[in-house]
């Protein structure tokens, strides 16, 4: 009997389950990791991986292995707005940048947890990131954590959580 050439359909759901997963048992309760909690760095790759999958059968220019998120194909076939792209994109480079910063403070290349924002650690973090002179205050780099992860995590529900339901 011949092998089907026809690929199985990309599972959403079993995505789902284990981004799920990811978050329940890589990311301590209480804590804030800048790549596995809610909204951060994987729910960006999640969500690009996900409009590849969805829309690369048809549309040759998606298949990419590049990461930065979304390729640029993206916008320009519509697939997502001009707006989405910026805000993943933003995102993603923000993300990126204090996760460098993170492994630079600690000394550690998985421990990717946030510090406390009333700590020493978060102190010197911010300052890591540019936001004790040049962009602001230790707060200021918390509230833009959070509005960068909140971002993420809002477009990731969107496009593979209600998307794909």
């Amino acid at each position: 009997m011949p092998l089907s050439t026809v690929p199985e359909p990309f599972a959403l759901q079993t995505a789902i389950q284990l981004r799920q997963r990811q978050r329940h048992e890589l990311v301590a309760p209480g804590a804030v990791d800048a790549k596995y909690s809610q909204g951060g760095l994987v729910d960006i790759e999640y969500t690009v991986q996900y409009l590849q999958l969805r829309h690369g059968a048809t549309v040759p220019a998606l298949r990419t292995r590049i990461r930065s998120p979304p390729c640029r194909h993206s916008t320009r076939l519509t697939l997502i707005s001009a707006t989405v792209y910026q805000t993943l994109h933003d995102a993603y480079v923000f993300l990126r940048h204090l996760i460098d910063a993170l492994r630079l403070a600690s000394g550690q290349a998985h421990d990717l947890v946030l510090p406390a924002v009333d700590t020493d650690a978060f102190i010197f973090l911010a300052r890591r990131m540019g936001y004790w002179e040049e962009q602001g205050t230790p707060a200021q780099l918390a509230h833009t954590i959070a509005h960068h992860m909140q971002q993420a995590a809002r477009l990731y529900d969107a496009y593979c959580l209600y998307e794909g339901a």
